[in-house]
């Protein structure tokens, strides 16, 4: 099972820098990590090309057994290029971040990346928790 869960990991860092777009990187997708511990923090940021038919923005965190998504209202050229989305506590899985624009006569593009939430038990995979701040004064 550790063989798979390393192959795993290193399909993921080779795919991590891939996201897949429609309408010339119209949006990316930039997450926090690529790998994270469960219950997992997730912060993806969506950056959206200005563009005065964008309507509305969906960001979702698919994975085969937990889904989670979130919807933004977009208003054309003043909307703003940067969005921020947290998912909290998604546990263990293989997740599809997708951010999905869609304009007034439908999609417009999207993205696509791959982040992996691990267990307690995966303690190889997992990136290392931060050092301890030092004490205040």
């Amino acid at each position: 099972m550790k063989t798979f869960h390393r192959l795993l990991f290193a399909a993921v860092l080779f795919f991590a820098g891939i996201s897949t777009s429609g309408g010339e990187d119209a949006v990316t997708i930039r997450l926090s990590e690529n790998v994270l511990r469960a219950p997992a923090y997730l912060r993806i940021t969506v950056l959206v090309e200005k563009n005065k038919d964008n309507r509305r923005l969906r960001v979702e965190a698919d994975s085969p057994e937990y889904y989670r998504s979130s919807e933004t209202a977009l208003e054309g050229l003043s909307a703003p290029r940067a969005h921020d989305v947290v998912f909290r506590s998604l546990p263990e899985g293989q997740y599809q971040i997708r951010a999905f624009v869609e304009g007034m006569d439908g999609p417009r593009a999207r993205a696509e990346r791959t982040a992996i939430v691990v267990g307690a038990g995966d303690k190889d995979l997992a990136p290392p928790p931060p050092p301890p701040r030092p004490p205040r004064r």
